[in-house]
């Protein structure tokens, strides 16, 4: 049973027994707390909700896209476009995962780049999709983790034109330096 079904249920067996116990105004008192418990989990829940406008601007952008169409009745149904931008989005998070487990396993990459203070957006995002992959910060901009990194990550960095400021290496050899 899921957490808030158990809470329902104790929440009326409460209720029950306050009101055998104590008759109708101890379960009018309990009834009372409760309703004011329902209602601040109800607004919680509205607050979560995306509005009625943000969702309808969504899917005019995803029209205007190419991802979806209007399949008549108030319904819609992704094109190909959009089946398409799924299994890629999809094959991007799988191997994304792939390198999350590698990291963990092993530290065979280092990641350093050298991106301006005018690009900080840019850097920061690096970092964080860096961060994602199970790379671990040696430095601020120093990570190391285990290699390949995905080619949607190549990618960016070609689009963002920033090859000529990070570099990728290999550990060949472990344990060079002895004692």
């Amino acid at each position: 049973m899921k957490d808030e079904t158990k809470e329902k249920v104790s929440m009326v067996v409460g209720i029950i027994l306050l009101s055998a116990l104590n008759g109708e105004a101890g379960a009018r008192v309990i009834y009372k707390l409760l309703g004011a418990h329902f209602k601040k989990r109800e607004a919680d829940r509205k607050r979560r909700m995306i509005s009625e406008a943000a969702f309808r601007t969504a899917l005019s952008r995803l029209k205007k896209q190419g991802v979806v169409e209007s399949a008549g009745w108030g319904l819609w149904r992704l094109t190909k476009k959009g089946r398409m931008s799924i299994i890629a989005a999809e094959e991007r998070r799988k191997a994304y995962e792939r390198t999350r487990e590698l990291s963990k396993i092993r530290k065979d990459t280092i990641v350093i780049f050298d991106v301006p203070e005018t690009r900080g957006k840019l850097r920061d995002y690096l970092r964080d999709e860096l961060a994602v992959l199970g790379y671990e910060q040696l430095q601020k901009s120093v990570w190391i983790g285990g290699g390949p990194l995905p080619e949607a990550f190549m990618g960016f960095i070609e689009e963002k034109k920033i090859l000529d400021t990070v570099h990728i290496f290999t550990i060949a050899q472990k344990g060079t330096i002895t004692r």
